[in-house]
């Protein structure tokens, strides 16, 4: 497992190292959102951050040293170009982006590049066994030219390895 997380961070951090900042998207992760808004900062240990970079993309919230309340308002001031939902409100989708008279405005919205974090195994927001997986959705999102993981067969061998189990195409597109 080490290996494996080990080989992919290198093969990405290889591909998005010849990507100049100014081909690197603005990306906001909303750690909360529907009670408050949370955006995930920059600094050690704010995971968000790294895989945002690691990506190929550029963190809208890097001048906050860690996940801290922002009002809408700041969020469409910052206007960025991708933004990562949380998977841990359940009822959080992207229609709250979308629908909303201030998130709606954001470039993300009007280009239609709200996501909310993929739920596997577990959650792949935090640090966990499945993070190549997050790593390899979020660079095929921002970088569609560089990176063409096929995620459906990388997580089937994942899951198997991890799990013991091989995902049915429902389970994938659950």
């Amino acid at each position: 497992l080490v290996a494996w997380r080990a080989t992919v961070e290198a093969e990405i951090a290889a591909k998005t190292a010849a990507i100049p900042a100014e081909k690197r998207p603005s990306v906001l992760y909303l750690a909360r959102a529907l009670e408050s808004l949370n955006a995930g900062g920059a600094g050690p240990g704010v995971y968000n951050d790294f895989y945002i970079k690691l990506a190929g993309g550029r963190n809208a919230a890097e001048e906050l040293t860690a996940t801290k309340p922002v009002s809408k308002e700041q969020v469409a001031a910052r206007d960025p170009e991708v933004i990562l939902l949380n998977s841990f409100e359940p009822k959080l989708t992207v229609a709250f982006v979308y629908q909303h008279p201030i998130l709606s405005q954001t470039k993300a919205a009007k280009a239609k590049r709200v996501y909310k974090m993929p739920l596997g195994g577990y959650r792949w927001d935090p640090p966990n066994q499945e993070s190549p997986l997050t790593w390899m959705w979020l660079a095929n999102l921002l970088h569609p030219d560089v990176f063409r993981y096929d995620l459906r067969a990388e997580m089937r061998r994942a899951y198997g390895v991890l799990y013991g189990y091989t995902p049915t195409d429902a389970d994938l597109d659950d």
